[in-house]
């Protein structure tokens, strides 16, 4: 017995290698054929078909301070039915074709019942007609519906007779498109910024244009090659997916300033033509909500351009405080100093100094923090021209020694830039007016402007 078993070991192993052989055979037969005429042609003009396209990332989201998307990416789809039918196995088309006809028929009630549900802008005679149309010109990719779809109407659509079978068997497919959307619309929308179009990778202003190389990501490539007629991608690189921004608006208190600001602007005594509004958490410093508000011709407000950081507007009676600080730091003057404002309005140096009570004998003697208090010019510019008149430079200097007219070198694309003259520019005439008509922020006429704000 044992005998025997031995007798068959050496047939098994030979069959196996056998079978072995004869597989190595098949494929170098295979290999052969591929590599000859008339085979080889074929995968030669394959190669020549291979086209390469771009994969797009995903771009990021704008967050707000609670993580909720203030500009999002989100898929739309054309919706498309394929009424011709090709295929090169002419037994497989003419099977197609029949099905699709057969179901068409059959079906095109309920098709057309179904959409005018998912999409109730159009009614169901509307859709009839439109997917009748369609058949009779034996389209490729004959539109079914003018408008895009969202992602959740689309699988509403895969729900319907016909149109749930499989691409090559109903004809019916979509193109998916990644549009940049705003779901609080119009809400802090210059802020936000936008792209050229709502389907473009380009960024146009605010945020979006900011950070866009955070945004972007890096798209990846892929090629086809065509087989058997049809295209088949092969992925090189893929795509990696843009970051998220996280900001600090809030889109609450962003609303409720937005409402607020509309309001006012369009009080009968108001009317006006542009507003805006910040609100900042003064403990943080975090920008809680920017408004900016401008009358179209329809007489309602939009938001047309981030007025908040892009003009450059003097500082007014704000800029008071920072002169006095100078002053103070610098040691020139003590909170018990004291000006004689009276009788609101003064000379100096050729042109007349005003309190906005000149013409009921101004203020009289104040002390430092009532002159701060009462804002007035006369007491302000007095102090400053007595203290830097002879060295004017030391005052500006003093001014940008606490960050006024310095670039903030926010992180903004057409930001504005500070701009307060020293006397020390070149191209430039200052004269012995400038310094008290600075301190107070009254402008001299050789003199620019002093904004402050800074430009987006």
């Amino acid at each position: 017995m044992q005998a025997n078993n031995r007798d068959k070991a050496p047939r098994r192993y030979i069959f196996i290698f056998v079978l072995m052989c004869l597989a190595g055979l098949y494929i170098l037969g295979k290999a052969l054929y591929t590599m000859l005429p008339p085979e080889s042609d074929y995968w030669k003009a394959v190669g020549l078909n291979s086209k390469t396209a771009k994969i797009p990332a995903n771009r990021g989201n704008i967050l707000s301070c609670d993580r909720q998307v203030l500009s999002g990416t989100v898929p739309k789809y054309a919706l498309y039915m394929d009424f011709a039918v090709h295929d090169p196995d002419s037994a497989i088309e003419a099977k197609t074709r029949a099905f699709r006809d057969s179901a068409f028929r059959v079906d095109l009630d309920s098709i057309s019942q179904g959409l005018a549900r998912i999409f109730p802008d159009r009614d169901a005679k509307w859709f009839r007609e439109r997917l009748l149309k369609g058949k009779a010109r034996g389209k490729y990719s004959w539109r079914i519906y003018p408008k895009l779809a969202s992602y959740v109407q689309y699988r509403a659509c895969k729900e319907l007779p016909l149109l749930r079978e499989s691409m090559y068997r109903s004809g019916f497919h979509a193109d998916e498109m990644l549009l940049r959307l705003k779901p609080y619309g119009g809400l802090a929308s210059r802020t936000i910024g936008e792209l050229f179009n709502d389907s473009s990778s380009l960024p146009k202003c605010g945020l979006e244009l900011s950070f866009d190389s955070i945004l972007r990501g890096k798209p990846g490539s892929k090629h086809f090659i065509v087989v058997r007629n049809r295209k088949v991608p092969i992925v090189d690189t893929p795509a990696e997916n843009g970051h998220d921004l996280l900001t600090t608006i809030d889109i609450n208190i962003q609303d409720f300033a937005d409402r607020t600001l509309r309001s006012k602007l369009k009080e009968e005594l108001v009317n006006g033509e542009i507003g805006v509004a910040v609100v900042m958490e003064v403990k943080t410093g975090d920008v809680k909500a920017i408004v900016n508000l401008t009358r179209g011709a329809d007489g309602e407000y939009y938001e047309m351009k981030n007025n908040a950081v892009s003009d450059l507007w003097e500082p007014g009676s704000t800029f008071k405080t920072a002169s006095i600080m100078v002053a103070l730091e610098d040691g020139k003057i003590d909170l018990n100093k004291t000006v004689n404002c009276a009788p609101g309005i003064v000379n100096m140096h050729g042109r007349n100094m005003k309190d906005h009570n000149w013409n009921r004998g101004g203020y009289g003697v104040l002390k430092v923090e009532d002159i701060l208090g009462q804002s007035s010019n006369i007491g302000v510019s007095s102090i400053i021209d007595e203290a830097y008149g002879s060295n004017p430079a030391a005052f500006v200097d003093g001014l940008h020694r606490e960050g006024v007219g310095i670039p903030l070198n926010l992180p903004f694309v057409g930001k504005g830039e500070p701009r307060v003259p020293h006397p020390l520019d070149k191209g430039r005439y200052w004269s012995k007016p400038d310094l008290p008509w600075m301190s107070p922020s009254a402008p001299s006429p050789s003199t620019m402007p002093l904004p402050m704000a800074a430009r987006w």
